[in-house]
């Protein structure tokens, strides 16, 4: 299996994040500072649950018999499955609504899961080489639009207020935590790490922290209390960029979501064929990802045409993205076990 560094892996882990908060749709009435405030919660219970468990699975030295490979082969693919299903029906919408007279749904779900399973076909070196790359030029990219934001960036506009903080803390916690695929992605790219993955952890809840908090607080900022009624708050914000080397900043913001979704795809398309390979590995990989490619597609469009939604797998994705590395530190036998062999 070819390793990637602790670095690379979190520059996948980043731009993961990166494509969820450009695909967040703000409720009506959300307040997006508090989001901003439980979005740093959310955090904490990641690094509460990501740094405990990397340090249980380097003393355990990863030593797995066929059987348990088995079941985590099987967990890893479904999770990997559930996730590229979601993001890529969020992001075909997203794409659909930005010109529905020139795009269609089904159209772009059939391009996108093709051009993720060919970026997978490259390797997870490639994409990780690709995203520790790319990570670099889009944060000088986002800081100068960052810059063009700050003439509609008003902090009177900040305001904790809400009718039902509770409940609307308790909604916004699931809704982030149901589309936060960072923790099972974690998981599924910890076998790929050659060393001090706990390094990975740390870098990425940092950046994350970070992100995070300034998407949501510059929405909150410079949409006010209508940020809880723009649709998808990536979008609309860059349509407030104003300034001297930016102006209107759309197209750079969708082909950004774009490579972040080719580069998240990517990596889910090879979580899900080594989980496979893992169980069967008699199959090409390039067969298996064309193969699998088509399949989600057709299985996006009979969903479509049958008017189910991708959202009611929101709750059981979450499910998989906490439970994943449970189940996965529970079927993984102690260093001494495997010596004892």
């Amino acid at each position: 299996m070819k390793k990637i560094s602790a670095y690379q892996a979190a520059a996948l882990l980043i731009i993961s994040r990166l494509l969820m908060l450009s695909m967040y749709i703000a409720d009506n009435g959300e307040n997006t500072l508090l989001t901003a405030v439980t979005a740093a919660s959310l955090d904490i219970f990641k690094m509460a649950v990501m740094l405990p468990a990397i340090y249980i699975l380097q003393k355990k030295n990863r030593i797995i018999s066929d059987r348990q490979d088995s079941i985590c082969a099987v967990m890893l693919g479904t999770g990997a499955l559930m996730f590229l299903m979601i993001l890529t029906d969020r992001f075909s919408s997203l794409i659909e609504s930005a010109a529905p007279e020139h795009f269609s749904k089904l159209g772009v779900t059939a391009v996108v899961l093709t051009a993720c399973a060919y970026t997978a076909s490259m390797g997870i070196k490639a994409v990780s080489r690709t995203a520790s790359l790319l990570l670099p030029i889009m944060t000088a990219v986002f800081t100068m639009i960052f810059f063009e934001l700050r003439p509609g960036i008003l902090p009177d506009r900040l305001n904790l207020y809400s009718a039902d903080p509770i409940a609307e803390i308790s909604h916004t916690l699931t809704k982030l935590a149901a589309l936060s695929s960072d923790i099972f992605i974690m998981f599924g790219v910890f076998p790929y790490i050659s060393s001090r993955p706990e390094k990975t952890v740390k870098i990425y809840l940092t950046a994350d922290g970070i992100m995070t908090l300034l998407f949501f607080m510059t929405s909150s900022s410079v949409l006010g209390t209508f940020s809880g009624k723009t649709g998808n708050v990536w979008t609309v914000l860059s349509y407030c960029t104003h300034g001297a080397v930016i102006d209107r900043s759309a197209a750079v913001f969708l082909a950004a979501s774009t490579v972040f979704f080719l580069l998240t795809g990517a990596l889910l398309f090879i979580i899900l064929k080594d989980s496979i390979k893992a169980v069967k590995n008699d199959i090409s990989d390039s067969k298996l990802l064309l193969a699998l490619s088509a399949g989600i597609a057709l299985l996006l469009a009979a969903m479509s045409v049958r008017r189910t939604s991708i959202a009611t797998l929101s709750l059981y994705v979450c499910a998989v993205s906490v439970i994943a590395p449970i189940i996965l530190l529970s079927v993984l036998p102690s260093s001494n076990a495997g010596k004892d062999k």
